[in-house]
């Protein structure tokens, strides 16, 4: 059985793609590379703390005070 809309009694089911969206999809230059890290970039993990690019990998640092 199918989920219902609460208030609108609406069957919920995915519709397909509109036109627009076909239209817009079709536009997207596949050819962008992102860009690949390098050795040493940082970035802010999803906890918010800092971790370095190195040998492929990112790893998590720590940073002393004084």
């Amino acid at each position: 059985m199918a989920a219902k809309n609460d208030i609108t009694g609406d069957s919920i089911i995915s519709k397909g793609g509109s036109k627009q969206f076909d239209k817009n999809f079709d536009a997207i230059d596949w050819s962008v590379k992102l860009d690949t890290p390098k050795d040493g970039d940082q970035r802010l993990n999803h906890e918010g703390k800092l971790e370095r690019y190195y040998g492929g990998a990112w790893c998590a640092t720590t940073q002393k005070e004084g």
